[in-house]
């Protein structure tokens, strides 16, 4: 949907769903009348919400920024996120001690419906371009492009480790505060207080950054920060040095969780990044189903133990992936000319699209592939090159002019007229 429809309907839409999830529950706990299958179905219709506003919301960080400003915006988003989850649950203690739980629900709704007024104002937004094509053949095409785009593939792969392996440990904090620290509810409110201000800082941290330079090894630092402070947490006997190892492991976990949403948002062609930032989304969903597996752990050896396997499998896999990491601008470079070369329209048209954004180290490449033998792969080469703002792209155009092929001449014709040459 994010690739079709106005961003700013989608997130607002959603914003008014979530608020209207929330008065329905809070009207049926203020009269005594909730059964199960409202929660359920309410649920189920606060899911579909998350799985649209997620992608809207991210991509429309970037038409709202640009690519230059991307990793400040998401860390700011990070941040904001951050802020919101240590004053909600304080905001809702008082009114339930106040009044009840109904009146906490009616606070989140009036949070949505201020969420909606500010999109009102928002203007400038560039919206996605049409696109004809039915939903389903859509939806096919991001999933090839996310499987066969190694980068991309790279990335979300990760991400799904990370969900399963790391984010599962949020499940085995109240035993750990419990059973392992004996520190009780209050031990609880401090672990999480204190994973909040790490994850907090770092994101303000980051957005206040002029310039960040190789996202890949700041996101693999980050990474390897979170499962490394995850098992020092798990192996922690006492509760001042928990504290301080899950506050490093929560602002590992942000440098890398902003990283990875900026690079998927750089790398990805507009006409794809609804559809790229979706399969981020549904990676967000195997928390849950990750705390089956870390419960059944804990309960055979343990909690500790539990946490700090899957710390160790996120250190492991990003031991693993660190060559890869360690020149993931160069590689995405060379994976996209792969694709560029693809028998998939679609798929050379979006590669193509994404190495004009990339631009500067792009350029030699796309130059070179003006003389492939193949007509398609020169004219997805020629497309590139005219957007990527690059003068070093005119004189190479203006010789494949005399390419044999019209649809080549056509595109290196337009491609000159992007860059202010018309032939």
């Amino acid at each position: 949907m994010a690739d079709r429809i106005d961003r700013r309907v989608l997130v607002g839409v959603t914003a008014v769903l979530d608020a209207t999830v929330a008065a329905v529950l809070g009207t049926l706990i203020f009269f005594s009348v909730e059964a199960l299958w409202h929660l359920l179905l309410l649920a189920v219709v606060s899911g579909i919400s998350i799985s649209i506003r997620a992608p809207a919301r991210s991509a429309l960080t970037l038409d709202l920024v640009g690519r230059d400003q991307l990793i400040k915006a998401t860390a700011a988003n990070f941040a904001a996120l951050q802020f919101v989850a240590i004053i909600a649950p304080l905001s809702a203690g008082q009114v339930i001690s106040a009044f009840d739980i109904s009146w906490a629900y009616v606070m989140v709704a009036v949070s949505g419906g201020l969420a909606l007024l500010s999109l009102v104002g928002m203007r400038g937004v560039s919206r996605p371009t049409g696109r004809a094509g039915p939903p389903l053949k859509e939806m096919v095409e991001g999933a090839k492009y996310v499987f066969r785009a190694p980068t991309i593939r790279t990335l979300i792969l990760l991400a799904i480790v990370a969900e399963i392996f790391a984010w599962s440990h949020e499940t085995m904090l109240p035993v750990m505060a419990e059973v392992e620290l004996g520190v009780g509810a209050s031990g609880l409110g401090y672990i999480l207080s204190a994973a909040g201000a790490g994850a907090l800082v770092t994101t303000i941290a980051i957005s206040s950054l002029k310039e960040v330079g190789r996202k890949g090894v700041f996101a693999l630092i980050g990474l390897s920060s979170f499962g490394g402070f995850l098992i020092l947490f798990a192996l922690s006997p006492w509760l001042p040095l928990s504290l301080i190892f899950i506050t490093l492991a929560y602002s590992g976990a942000m440098a890398y969780e902003t990283m990875l949403g900026a690079l998927l948002q750089t790398v990805v062609p507009d006409s794809m990044r609804g559809r790229v930032l979706s399969f981020q989304t549904a990676t967000w969903g195997l928390t849950g189903v990750a705390g089956f597996h870390t419960g059944a752990i804990a309960a055979a050896i343990g909690a500790p133990i539990a946490i700090a396997i899957g710390g160790a499998v996120v250190l492991a896999n990003a031991i693993r992936i660190a060559p890869t990491f360690w020149r993931l601008d160069e590689r995405a470079v060379e994976q996209l000319l792969t694709a560029l070369k693809s028998d998939d329209e679609s798929v050379r048209s979006a590669s193509a699209e994404a190495l004009g954004k990339i631009g500067g180290p792009a350029v030699e490449p796309l130059i070179a592939s003006l003389k492939h033998v193949f007509w398609d792969v020169r004219a997805a080469a020629a497309m590139a090159l005219g957007s990527t703002g690059d003068e070093r792209a005119v004189d190479p155009l203006v010789r494949a002019l005399k390419d044999p092929e019209l649809p080549v001449r056509t595109e290196v014709k337009q491609a000159l007229e992007r860059l202010g040459r018309p032939s």
